[in-house]
């Protein structure tokens, strides 16, 4: 009892820094806008009827709350961007691993499928933590662009359920996430990564990354 009660504390304490830092970007009080996604200018709004009304609901339940959580978690980074060579994340991966070459650090992040094995996972205490705050969706990241599957799959052995974590009864982690969310009574959405740059055919190896897309003309090389 008493580690669900400090577990409550911390994700409270987390949730509430998250917040402010939306609420001050959304106020224009960080200089480094950087950090902040910019409404896109080629964007295709859905005319599909079936679509429209599905996001109209997602509209009204207004609160929520989306969970990037992977390998990134284990150095403590954001997200799996580090892996990306567009020029406005270099100066971030230099800035917390130094001088690493390129391709070690690629093969030290691939690495850390190894080490993440979150044996304090407790999907029903984050349900209930956002039910008290008032939320009524949830967003969970199965799959970011690094491609390690937050879910158990036959495609590939990337994935929770096949590293230190697979023997854990909790080991398919998107579906006890779901899972303890449903109960709640929360809307629920996936966020599904269709880039995998852990997939040896996305980047052409003849070729530059230069950035997160693939490095090759695909009406050339479908």
């Amino acid at each position: 009892m008493r580690k669900m009660k400090n577990m409550k504390v911390v994700l409270s304490a987390l949730f509430g820094l998250s917040f402010s830092w939306n609420v001050c970007a959304q106020q224009g009080d960080i200089k480094d806008q950087g950090y902040v996604h910019k409404p896109s200018t080629s964007y295709e709004y859905p005319i599909d009827p079936a679509v429209l009304q599905k996001l109209d609901q997602w509209r009204d339940l207004k609160f929520g709350v989306l969970f990037h959580w992977g390998l990134y978690s284990v150095p403590g980074t954001f997200e799996s961007w580090l892996l990306c060579s567009e020029e406005k994340f270099i100066p971030r991966r230099t800035k917390i691993f130094g001088d690493m070459p390129y391709d070690d650090f690629k093969k030290w992040y691939w690495g850390l499928s190894e080490s993440f094995n979150p044996t304090k996972f407790a999907p029903e205490v984050w349900a209930d933590i956002m039910k008290d705050a008032g939320m009524k969706y949830m967003i969970f990241t199965t799959k970011h662009h690094d491609g390690f599957c937050m879910f158990d799959t036959k495609e590939t052995d990337f994935s929770v359920t096949k590293g230190p974590f697979r023997n854990n009864p909790l080991k398919d982690v998107t579906y006890q996430v779901f899972d303890a969310f449903r109960q709640k009574d929360f809307m629920i959405g996936a966020y599904f990564s269709k880039p995998d740059w852990h997939c040896n055919d996305y980047w052409s190896r003849d070729r530059a990354t230069p950035t997160r897309n693939v490095n090759y003309d695909i009406k050339l090389n479908p």
